[in-house]
């Protein structure tokens, strides 16, 4: 069921012109933010929260929506929104019109277009769940329906989040948040290869920029001392291997 809001204060809300900008006297909506003329009471602080998170939550469903309603015109049907690809290639020309003037519309780049439309043509209205985010629709989005169903309810009930959700996709059943935690004994040993690499780059710089021949003979031994404790930890290794 739709979250629906009946309010004064939401409803003294208007469009004032081509910019998105809504204006009341206690709030001004843009598309950079917002700006408060006055202090919101709790009820109006939370009618607008709730109408934040319903748009932030419905806006690529949105796009997605729009796209493949033209697409669908234009003759492109499921290939043009199966078609993920950075280049769009194998898109119809005129599918591949309509997501270079979506782009210019939106200031959406075609990467973020294209998997809206994707996740909308795989994953029909019917299906959707208002209370899950996009992100969990486009996890399930290239599993047959009544998987997607199924793995969308499971989302719900168990509140699972979208690396939860892909896991136990993968998993074929749903795990636990135990089960996601990483094991203590696969932690990542940290090496000196960042830090090495990092006087590399360093010293190439100097080198590049042409200060290595023209800096003092008592700054390059400053250098030189800088680096002898790199050099005693090299040799302790290397006794290793006497």
């Amino acid at each position: 069921m739709a979250f629906n809001i009946h309010s004064k204060f939401m409803n003294e809300l208007a469009i004032s012109n081509d910019d998105l900008t809504f204006n009341n006297h206690k709030v001004t909506v843009t598309e950079v933010g917002l700006q408060f003329h006055k202090r919101l009471n709790n009820e109006e602080w939370t009618t607008l929260g709730h109408r934040i998170g319903r748009v932030v939550k419905a806006s690529m469903f949105m796009i997605g929506d729009w796209l493949i309603h033209r697409e669908d015109e234009l003759g492109g049907g499921k290939r043009g929104g199966d078609r993920r690809s950075r280049n769009g290639k194998g898109r119809p020309a005129e599918i591949e019109e309509r997501y270079r003037l979506a782009k210019e519309i939106t200031g959406l780049n075609e990467d973020t277009l294209a998997k809206a439309a994707w996740v909308c043509r795989h994953v029909p209205t019917n299906l959707r769940r208002h209370k899950l985010m996009f992100e969990h629709h486009y996890t399930v989005a290239k599993l047959p329906p009544d998987d997607q169903v199924s793995w969308l309810d499971a989302a719900e009930k168990h509140k699972m989040g979208k690396r939860r959700l892909a896991r136990s996709i993968e998993a074929g059943r749903v795990l636990t948040p135990k089960e996601l935690e990483p094991d203590p004994n696969d932690r990542a040993i940290e090496t000196f290869n960042p830090w090495v690499n990092r006087i590399c780059i360093l010293y190439g710089k100097f080198k590049s920029t042409g200060y290595m021949r023209t800096t003092h003979k008592e700054k390059r031994e400053a250098m030189r001392r800088d680096l002898l404790p790199v050099v005693k930890i090299f040799e302790e290794l290397a006794g290793d291997f006497k």
